[in-house]
Order: structure tokens, then C-alpha cells, then sequence
């Protein structure tokens, strides 16, 4: 029998101002910058690099290494991954995503067959 209250999600204080919502995943050697918010069933991998008021919705999935800048907005069940052809289980070949502070895809956006983001930088 599941224990409904287990999965409710409790809001866990993680230091600086930043808080996690149970249950959710963050690996060994992983840093989380102050006002942050990481949400319930959220995976976060190790040696993630998370700025300040960064949010992390719930169902996301950040893999290891990946750097999240400050302000950066990560929406439900978004998958950051490092490895082009999961699971290589080769950390050599992993080139984990980093996202710099304000950058955005926007709602409504397209990303066509066979396409590459990359290098991408917004100027405002």
C-alpha cells in the first residue's frame, strides 16, 4: 500500500534561502546558489552547478555536470542531459548542457527535426 503522505512533498530548507520539495534527487558534490527552489520528483545529478534564484520545476531531469546559470527557469519534466547517445555510461563522452543567467526558450517554440542548439546566447 502506498503511504500518501510520503508523496504530498514537504518543503525542505537546503541553506542560502533555497529549498527543495520531497521527494526529489540531488547528487553527491552538487552546488546550489541562494533562493533557489527545486521542486518534487525533480532529479538533479551530480557536480550540477545551480546558480542563485534559479527554479527547478517538479519531474525535471538535470544530468550530471550540468551548469544552470543565475535566474534560469527549468519547467516541469524538462530533460537536461550530457550524453548524446544515453546511456553511454562513458563520462568521457559526456558534454553536459550549461545555461546562462536569463536564457530562455520560449513557449510556442519550435525546434525542428535533426536540429542543434548550440552556442546559443541571448542579448537584451
Amino acid at each position: 500500500m502506498i503511504d500518501r503522505l510520503s508523496l504530498s512533498g514537504q518543503r525542505i530548507d537546503i541553506g542560502n534561502g533555497s529549498v527543495a520539495w520531497a521527494p526529489c534527487h540531488i547528487g553527491t558534490s552538487t552546488e546550489i546558489g541562494s533562493s533557489s527552489s527545486i521542486g518534487s520528483l525533480a532529479h538533479v545529478g551530480r557536480e550540477v552547478q545551480i546558480g542563485n534564484n534559479c527554479r527547478i520545476q517538479g519531474g525535471a531531469y538535470i544530468a550530471d555536470g550540468c551548469v544552470l546559470s543565475d535566474d534560469v527557469f527549468i519547467g516541469p519534466n524538462v530533460t537536461l542531459l550530457n550524453d548524446k547517445y544515453p546511456p553511454s555510461n562513458n563520462p568521457q563522452q559526456w558534454q553536459p548542457v550549461q545555461i546562462g543567467k536569463n536564457a530562455v526558450i520560449m513557449d510556442g517554440s519550435i525546434v525542428e527535426k535533426n536540429s542543434v542548439i548550440k552556442d546559443f546566447n541571448l542579448k537584451v
